[in-house]
């Protein structure tokens, strides 16, 4: 049964790839199926035809190239054609996060990506910390605060990761403060326990609230360029409004240069877009930051 499952999955796959191809290259032909996906030539065309019945109309053979061609009527049917996901697959591939061979793109434009500093998360911590999201487990962690010259031992239950784009941190109660933290992972050096946990993520409040952050255009800036600001995010009649969790709320002021009203210090043409409803989020920052 699962053999039957696997195969049926694996299909799909395969016809979703001969949309994609497509959609994002206008064609393909029976070796892009076989050399991606090490099916036999019966295969594939078994694998076209059947596409053809689920989206008739989509292609039409080019006999003189030995191709199939995207018709002007091309509709997609199996994929939800998306930028951000055809653009992730170069950012993963210039990570070495995958291989050429694991991608549908074909050719793979010319690129490149401006990497920051890179952080190495050791698997044996992610592995320990997801287990105690997973199962409800207190562990015992070393960890090396700014705060602190040495690195400490602590007991931790996390219930949540994070990403503020730049590190991933571990969302736990904190035993030896008890209250709710941030822990960054690479700053976990060791674990050498674990114990049932008996911290609730319900009461972790920052986690579980959300705030709404406004933002717009630098005033000072030209109308023409106030537009160009609007196209790069997204906005709508000078504005566009996030929902983000107010234990990540510090991360994205940082960012964004919007602690201690920044976006007053730096030139315009620099800092770009400035928060609209500093007074609201501001309820929300750590005191100390304020």
């Amino acid at each position: 049964m699962a053999n039957v499952k696997k195969s049926r999955w694996g299909v799909e796959r395969r016809l979703e790839f001969i949309e994609f191809r497509l959609y994002w290259e206008g064609h393909f032909n029976r070796a892009d199926l076989v050399n991606h996906f090490g099916v036999s030539i019966p295969q594939a065309s078994a694998d076209i035809a059947q596409y053809q019945q689920k989206a008739p109309g989509n292609t039409e053979y080019n006999k003189k190239e030995k191709t199939y061609l995207k018709t002007p009527d091309f509709k997609p049917v199996l994929i939800k054609p998306s930028a951000d996901l055809y653009l992730s697959q170069l950012s993963s591939l210039s990570n070495g996060l995958i291989q050429e061979e694991e991608v549908y793109i074909e050719p793979i434009p010319k690129f490149d990506i401006l990497h920051g500093f890179q952080q190495s998360v050791n698997s044996e911590i992610l592995r320990t910390v997801l287990n105690g999201i997973n199962n409800n487990k207190a562990i015992e962690v070393e960890y090396q605060s700014l705060s602190n010259p040495k690195p400490t031992w602590r007991w931790i239950s996390p219930h949540a990761i994070a990403s503020d784009q730049f590190r991933w941190h571990a969302r736990a109660f904190c035993h030896n403060r008890f209250e709710f933290r941030d822990f960054v992972l690479t700053r976990i050096l060791n674990i050498r326990g674990e114990n049932p946990s008996y911290s609730n993520p319900e009461d972790d409040e920052s986690w579980n609230t959300y705030v709404t952050v406004k933002i717009g255009p630098h005033p000072k800036l030209s109308a023409k360029q106030r537009k160009v600001i609007e196209l790069d995010y997204g906005m709508k009649k000078g504005k566009t409004e996030l929902s983000i969790r107010e234990s990540l709320l510090f991360y994205f002021m940082q960012q964004h240069g919007f602690l201690e009203d920044d976006e007053k210090k730096r030139e315009p043409i620099i800092q770009q877009i400035v928060l609209l409803n500093r007074e609201e989020v501001q309820k929300h920052l750590p005191k100390k930051l304020i």
